[in-house]
């Protein structure tokens, strides 16, 4: 194989796996309560409006809301 198809073929599916966990972490931040404590919340939304929430989104934080 190719090493640059083999490198570009990794960072397809690094961007993959950030993108999925972004969406995860909006997802979670939706499902949250906002109702004291807001730790989850602050995490979550934190990830959202940040970068940081392809890596947040994998995390189980806790205090959501599954009705």
């Amino acid at each position: 194989m190719n090493p640059k198809r083999l490198v570009s073929m990794i960072i397809l599916i690094v961007v993959l796996v950030a993108f999925i966990g972004w969406g995860q972490c909006v997802y979670k931040l939706t499902k949250c309560d906002f109702k004291a404590p807001y730790k989850a919340e602050v995490f979550y939304g934190f990830g959202t409006f940040s970068g940081m929430g392809c890596i947040i989104g994998y995390m189980n934080i806790g205090e959501l809301n599954h009705e």
